[in-house]
């Protein structure tokens, strides 16, 4: 067990430092006169192969343990598998057809993969590759935008987003590949862009139908936007209380009178007599720091409101995800949303004293919350990590 903790945190703090690198790099980039330099100075300049050596140093170590894992790595890794050699030798309407009767008939972005593996002849071994590479991607790519545009450490949200979301892609493939899209999506969001979120919602779905729920968000840039944005605070607290102490009461109340009606949602089981464990205690603990320091993100930028309002449908969403899975899938929008507001805390106006109090105090909190639930109780079965070569054509 220990020996796997190791070989994840060195591979998530390797991709880390070659966050830090690349932004230090592309964040100093100059028209420098290439006079008095050497051959390789001026082809590693001329070509950024700096840039390029960092990217393939961010997306190599995750994607490759992502790639060569046992198949008793990931809670539905042999599920995927089985997939893959159902449907391997079905022409690809036929494919279409029969994948449909599984209920994803219009995800046909994992369908595209497929079928690429197939024609390719990479075996399941690429299919892996090729998720593992757009989940980590995607994510990097998407809170580029928040370094660019809020000044956060692209590295600080990658180390969150690999604690908090990246070993569950080894678990709901389809789903995180999708989920590795929000962050990048929720910029246009913030730009109130609604044809090109639109666009990215779109894509969402073509990997995981739950997505489609993802267009509710750029809502808040209507009438109730102002209202939530200077009530915060107190819907905030209202929220936080609720779902610790009344949660669950009402859960109990209202399920007798709509169970036979809707005893399942997606296939997954409501259980009521789910119990809190300390990760949603960690949860409520991570809210102190926006909580207590909105004034100082809206001082910083008027446009951190989005982020922090979308966190607010986070505490709902995770909590009832306690009687039922598939809201604890939805929550994860925007709970990879929490890797850029983290990241902010550290750059706001505030005595360095308190901005490495904070920085601490996240860090410690999403460790915790990371060896509770992924390296304790085993959440997408991703411990101990089996490294394994072995490809299924």
């Amino acid at each position: 067990m220990l020996t796997s903790f190791v070989i994840y945190i060195a591979v998530f703090l390797i991709s880390c430092f070659a966050c830090r690198q690349y932004d230090f790099f592309v964040d100093n980039l100059t028209g420098d006169s290439d006079e008095g330099k050497n051959i390789i100075s001026r082809t590693i300049n001329l070509f950024h192969l700096d840039k390029w050596f960092y990217t393939l140093l961010i997306l190599a170590p995750p994607v490759f343990i992502y790639t060569f894992r046992s198949l008793s790595v990931g809670t539905d890794t042999q599920s995927y598998l089985a997939i893959y050699e159902l449907n391997k030798h079905l022409d690809f309407f036929r494919y279409i057809e029969l994948y449909g009767t599984y209920g994803h008939d219009h995800e046909y972005g994992y369908q595209l993969i497929l079928r690429i593996s197939y024609l390719l002849g990479g075996g399941y071994n690429l299919v892996k590759f090729i998720c593992g590479f757009l989940i980590v991607f995607f994510s990097w790519r998407g809170f580029l935008y928040y370094h660019k545009k809020f000044n956060v450490d692209t590295a600080l949200c990658m180390f969150f987003f690999y604690l908090l979301e990246f070993t569950y892609g080894f678990n709901a493939t389809r789903f995180m590949i999708a989920l590795a899209i929000f962050p990048y999506s929720f910029r246009f969001v913030i730009e109130k862009n609604f044809v090109k979120y639109f666009l990215c919602c779109f894509l969402m779905t073509m990997f995981h139908s739950s997505m489609t729920i993802a267009i509710l968000f750029y809502l808040m840039n209507f009438t109730g936007y102002k209202v939530l944005r200077e009530k915060w605070k107190y819907i905030a607290v209202i929220l936080l209380i609720f779902s610790v102490v009344m949660i669950r009461p009402l859960v109990n109340t209202v399920l007798p009178y709509i169970e036979d009606v809707f005893v399942k949602v997606d296939s997954y089981d409501i259980d009521t007599s789910a119990k809190y464990g300390l990760g949603v205690y960690v949860v409520f603990l991570l809210f102190l720091a926006p909580i207590l320091r909105w004034d100082k993100f809206v001082e910083k930028d008027v446009r951190w409101t989005c982020i922090l309002i979308i966190t607010l449908s986070f505490v709902v969403f995770r909590f009832i995800g306690y009687f039922c899975p598939w809201l604890i899938r939805l929550s994860r929008m925007p709970e990879i949303m929490f890797s850029v507001l983290y990241s902010g805390v550290i750059n706001l106006q505030i005595e360095n004293g308190e901005k490495r109090f904070w920085k601490i105090y996240t860090i410690i909190l999403v460790i915790l919350y990371y060896i509770d639930m992924i390296v304790i109780d085993g959440s997408s079965e991703v411990y101990p990590y089996i490294l394994d070569y072995t490809n299924y054509v």
